[in-house]
């Protein structure tokens, strides 16, 4: 097996893989979809699962049940370093001619090759520099995985340590002083990433969520109280398409008299029942489970208003005989089966691209700024807008960063971390550019005063 593993007629890839779970009657009590790696022939796409790489993902992977998207952020790295090797096998390259028995083989220097070409393509503008520092973690990880199993044989002690419910690089061999230093340039944080409606006016904030909102209510109505839990709950767009009428701990759904005047909470967790028949499932599972989200109280009027109508949406469908499954919360209006990530991501871009019309009609330059992609010059607004801008109200409100960690459902407070840097830098500026202004005014006075003398 192992002498396969650099076949040059073979290629690492990432898929979508469904995974049984069985209880001690060898009955499958659980069905997930995880993401899984296979080496697949060019020729033919015959393929095996790959070993190695997959009892990896199993150990520290599939075993938590951990979202999909974060596995592939993962995987992908892993494989784009095994195809790097494959293909120096191939060319004879001479630091990876070791490699031609196998993967077992494997040294730090043939990832410090690879990771340095990587770096040459950065600086070649082939690649961000975000994009060049996510590969190492990955790679650690699985340099970790490997030693710890005895499949490679490197003099180090433990790369990575279980620390504060997260995996902690402890030894970085490719930042050391050495043969296996790879000279990484200096990560910089693209601010515009964060984006927000406004990046210091909670009015213009509110008044752009319920545009927003308004338009959904007459153009897109399948989402327009999704637009509701992801602006003031922070739920994610897979978290909210997974919610079922059941899902809503307050306001009780079959409760006719109850549309959330007095709050809106919900249980966020997997349903894969609402995407049976479905062949991409992994947009259609939440990133943490059997989290509660509690809306916030803000513009409550709106939200129970848009939720009433939502509930006649629901029941409009039924009347027509179209709905295939009773659980959801959310459907398509035109087929009346549960909304899908694919299909309410479809509607949010369509709603987006009617609400930058309105913007550019009102001559909102403040907006569309603030919206726009510095770095492309396009205005891009994906459903993690609504996320965002959530994080940015919770912090003008006055939130603590552990507060806003645990309403935003999050491992830890890093993930909110672009969102402070953004304001400190901006505040940095402000001072700067105020100082500025007093030393030209007191520049001013005193020359004014001189001529007066």
């Amino acid at each position: 097996m192992a002498r396969l593993l650099f076949e040059t007629d073979y290629n690492y890839k990432i898929f979508e893989h469904s995974r049984k779970i069985m209880n001690g009657r060898n009955e499958v009590i659980k069905e997930k979809v995880v993401i899984a790696v296979r080496y697949e022939r060019k020729k033919d796409k015959a393929y095996f699962l790959d070993p190695i790489v997959n009892t990896f993902l199993n150990e520290y992977f599939w075993r938590n049940d951990t979202p999909p998207n974060t596995q592939k952020q993962t995987a992908k790295p892993i494989c784009t370093f095994l195809n790097y090797c494959r293909l120096m096998v191939k060319e004879k390259e001479p630091d990876f001619i070791d490699l031609k028995n196998g993967l077992c083989d494997l040294k730090f220097k043939h990832a410090a090759h690879y990771l340095n070409y990587q770096v040459t393509r950065f600086h070649e503008g082939l690649i961000n520099s975000n994009t060049l520092h996510a590969q190492e973690r990955p790679i650690i990880w699985f340099y970790h995985f490997l030693i710890e199993y005895g499949f490679v044989q490197e003099h180090v002690q433990k790369l990575m340590e279980y620390k504060k419910m997260r995996w902690e690089v402890v030894f970085n061999p490719f930042r050391q002083l050495g043969p296996n230093r790879v000279e990484f340039p200096k990560k910089v944080v693209y601010l515009q990433e964060v984006r927000d409606f406004t990046s210091n006016n909670p009015d213009k904030r509110f008044e752009n969520i319920r545009l927003m909102i308004d338009l959904a209510r007459h153009n897109y109505r399948d989402i327009a109280f999704l637009l509701c839990i992801m602006f003031y709950g922070g739920l994610r767009l897979g978290e909210g398409v997974n919610l079922t009428k059941k899902s809503m701990h307050k306001a009780n759904y079959y409760d006719d008299n109850d549309f959330g005047e007095n709050g809106f909470v919900f249980l966020v967790e997997d349903n894969p029942q609402l995407f049976e028949g479905i062949q991409t499932k992994s947009n259609n599972q939440v990133k943490s489970q059997k989290n509660f989200a509690a809306l916030e109280m803000v513009d409550i009027d709106l939200i129970s208003t848009v939720y009433k109508e939502h509930k006649a949406h629901i029941n409009e469908i039924e009347k027509k005989g179209k709905i295939k499954n009773k659980e959801a919360l959310f459907y398509s209006f035109h087929k009346g089966t549960p909304l899908t990530y694919n299909a309410a991501e479809y509607q949010f871009r369509n709603l987006a691209e009617k609400f930058i019309d309105v913007l550019i009609e009102n001559a909102d330059r403040e907006t569309l700024e603030e919206l726009t992609d510095h770095e492309t010059g396009d205005i891009d607004t994906h459903p993690h807008l609504c996320r965002a801008v959530y994080t940015n109200m919770l912090i003008d409100m006055g939130y603590t960063k552990e507060q806003i960690r645990v309403k935003r459902r999050d491992a830890d407070i890093e993930s909110q971390q672009a969102y402070w840097n953004r304001r400190n830098v901006k505040r940095k500026r402000e001072k700067v550019v105020n100082k500025t202004q007093e030393e030209a005014l007191e520049a001013y006075h005193k020359r004014t005063g001189e001529n007066k003398g």
